[in-house]
């Protein structure tokens, strides 16, 4: 199989967008923190299941995704491309809606990858 540039290069602008990505909530604060405090919060005492089930599902859906761009020859390509960003974005704006927002650069990386993917799996 080819290796595509154009969608690895999109595949690394999607995973820079969805750990650098920043906002001003008390100070200036990037997702990734965000995503550090909610694996610290796991191993709190008191930590609620809803929330540790959440912040499991973020922090596995993220590992997927940054892994995507060495995945490409892999034949679940498709799939995960298509599940890990949904999980991902599906599971912070449950924890915080606010965080839909930072993450609307990262939602149009990842359908331009879809598009590129499409585009080659039609040629």
């Amino acid at each position: 199989m080819k290796i595509n540039a154009t969608l690895i290069f999109v595949l690394l602008l999607m995973i820079l967008s969805s750990l650098f990505t920043e906002a001003s909530i008390k100070g200036w604060i990037f997702l990734y923190e965000f995503e550090l405090d909610l694996f610290k919060s796991l191993f709190m005492p008191k930590s609620k299941f809803v929330i540790a089930l959440l912040a499991i599902f973020i922090i596995t859906s993220h590992l997927v995704v940054c892994l995507l761009p060495f995945l490409t020859n892999n034949r679940n390509f498709k799939r995960l491309l298509i599940i890990a960003p949904m999980v991902f974005v599906g599971s912070f704006s449950i924890v915080s809606g606010l965080i839909f927002l930072l993450l609307i650069p990262f939602i149009f990386f990842w359908l331009i990858a879809l598009l590129v993917n499409r585009n080659n799996s039609l040629t």
